[in-house]
Parts: structure tokens; sequence; C-alpha cells
């Protein structure tokens, strides 16, 4: 049905992709690097082929540090969508583009906040202790991870840490942290577990290791704005968190001084 040229909805779907694809890329200002722009368009309007046909509220995910995330569904469970490619360092970091794109277009489907196309990062491994479980290599990556502790980061940077010796992290999950019209900073929350693509995740939307998700935020956390919510809400229960302990901790040295 998409690829009949009678199909009002492919063209729309396929101009929209397009339109996107070169909007993001041209705006946030990061090179278009690795096997070119067309092959990248190709697998934008598969991830929009997917959120604007098949888009629906199943929650899952790695990451327990939200609610729940929203995540397409297959077309056709049945057929392979997406070629696997060779993760090489320029494949990489054409996933992790098109992850913005995805990551921009579902948030905006469900917040209804202006999201900026300058991109920050903040990376929090699934752990932040020794583990017999890792390698001596991945242990290691975790003294530079602790010190990068809630900093925000460049897109590059991020590649530097995530692609090493042509491995990347088994999975990341990947979601907007804020958002302001001058910043978007983006929440990677990932595996301590380096893999070569045979053992990475969502390889198949062309997106891997690279989850886009879109964090819910509690009843009493939500600021509406008709059926959208404010995708800031975990920034503002944070920053509620963090002057509560700075009070406790205050009334705790006045008590024993």
């Amino acid at each position: 049905m998409l690829d009949s040229p009678r199909s009002n909805t492919a063209a729309n779907i396929r101009f929209c992709a397009t339109w996107a694809g070169q909007t993001i890329f041209n705006n946030c200002s990061l090179p278009i690097i690795g096997h070119g722009l067309d092959r990248l368009l190709k697998q934008i309007l598969f991830g929009f082929q997917n959120s604007f046909l098949n888009l629906h509220h199943q929650w899952g995910g790695h990451s327990n540090k939200y609610p729940g995330c929203a995540k397409p569904r297959s077309l056709v469970a049945s057929v392979k969508t997406h070629p696997t490619i060779a993760m090489d360092r320029h494949t990489f970091i054409d996933h992790f583009k098109l992850l913005l794109v995805h990551l921009h277009h579902w948030t905006s489907q469900n917040c209804f906040n202006e999201l900026s196309d300058n991109y920050k990062f903040i990376i929090e491994p699934s752990e932040r202790t020794v583990s017999d479980h890792l390698t001596e290599k991945e242990n290691g990556y975790l003294r530079v991870w602790n010190k990068l502790q809630g900093r925000q980061i460049s897109f590059d940077q991020v590649v530097d840490l995530f692609y090493q010796d042509d491995k990347t992290p088994k999975w990341v999950d990947s979601s907007i942290y804020f958002s302001t019209t001058n910043l978007t900073v983006v929440h990677l929350f990932f595996s301590r577990e380096f893999r070569d693509d045979n053992e990475v995740y969502y390889l198949e939307g062309g997106t891997g290791p690279f989850k886009a998700v879109v964090g819910m935020p509690p009843d009493n956390r939500k600021i509406m704005k008709g059926d959208k919510f404010d995708v800031n809400w975990k920034k503002y229960w944070d920053g509620e968190k963090n002057k509560n302990r700075f009070i406790t901790k205050l009334k705790r040295i006045f008590k024993t001084a």
C-alpha cells in the first residue's frame, strides 16, 4: 500500500520524511558523515512510516528511570523492514543522527514544547560501580563516565565515548530530559556491555544501539495543554527532590550543632 503511486499517504510520508531529515540535519549543525544523505532519508522514511501509521502507547524498555516509553509497532511483523549494516564508525554516527530525528518526532507527538535542534547530551550507565561480569576495559570506561555525571556533552563527545574498538553499548535508551527554545538535552541511559553489531539492539530500525523513548509523567506530575504534556516534567521533579534533600541536610546540620 505504501508503495502504490495512488497512495496519497505514501507521498505525504515521503515528503514529511525528506523535509524533517533536511531540516533537523541542517539546523542541528551536525555534518552528514558516512554513507550519504540519501541512505539516511530512506531510514527516516522507515521511521516515519512506523510513527505515522502505527504509533501506539505500548509501554516497555530497559530504563527504570521513567514510568514507561512510547514505541512504534513494525509495519509487518513477518517482514524485515531494514537491513542490518556493519557497525563501522560512520554507520554509528548515521544511526545516532537518525535517532535524533525519531526522538524529535515522537516527542513532538506527545509533548507541547517547541523543541530546539541544538543538542547536548547527559550520559548515564546502567550502574556506576565495578562489576565482575564486565571486562577490564569496560570497567575502565566507568571512571570516565562517572567524571561526566550530570554534565552536558556534545554529539562528537558521545561518539568518542560510545564507539570504542569497533564496539558500541549493547543498547542506549534515549529520551529528551528537557528542552528550551535554545537547547535540547537528551538523556542517554545505556548498557555498560560493549559488543559487536551482531549483539547490538535496535539495528532493524536503523538506529541501533539507540532507541527513542518518551518518558510519561505520573498523573501528579502532568502539566497538560490539550492532550499533550510538558517534556520538562522530569527536570522539574528532579529540581524539587534536590531542593528537598538540601533542606533536609541543612536541618540535620543545625540539629547537631
